[in-house]
C-alpha cells in the first residue's frame, strides 16, 4: 500500500527529477530536492541520482506506466504514468 499520484505522460518525461519530486510530493521544493541529491538520498526505480539536472527520460518509465521516486531508503512514491 504505497503512496501514489497520477501524473500525464508531459508532466513526467524530459522534466528534471527535481521539478518531478516536489510536484508529486515526495519533497515540498525544488531546492529540498536538491539538497536531497547533493547529500546522496535521491532514488529513481530504486537507482541513485547524483545529478541536480538529471532529466526523465521515456527509458526510465518502467513498463510504460511507472516511476518509483525515493527520498533516503524508507520514503517512496509511486507515479504512475497517464496516456
Amino acid at each position: 500500500d504505497m503512496p501514489h499520484i497520477s501524473l500525464s505522460c508531459a508532466q513526467v518525461v524530459d522534466q528534471k527529477y527535481t521539478d518531478i519530486a516536489a510536484a508529486s510530493g515526495l519533497l515540498t521544493s525544488k531546492s529540498e530536492a536538491v539538497r536531497l541529491i547533493k547529500n546522496g538520498g535521491a532514488y529513481l526505480n530504486n537507482e541513485k541520482i547524483d545529478d541536480p539536472a538529471f532529466v526523465i527520460e521515456s527509458k526510465h518509465v518502467i513498463g510504460g506506466k511507472y516511476l518509483l521516486l525515493g527520498s533516503g531508503k524508507k520514503k517512496k512514491i509511486l507515479v504512475k504514468i497517464e496516456k
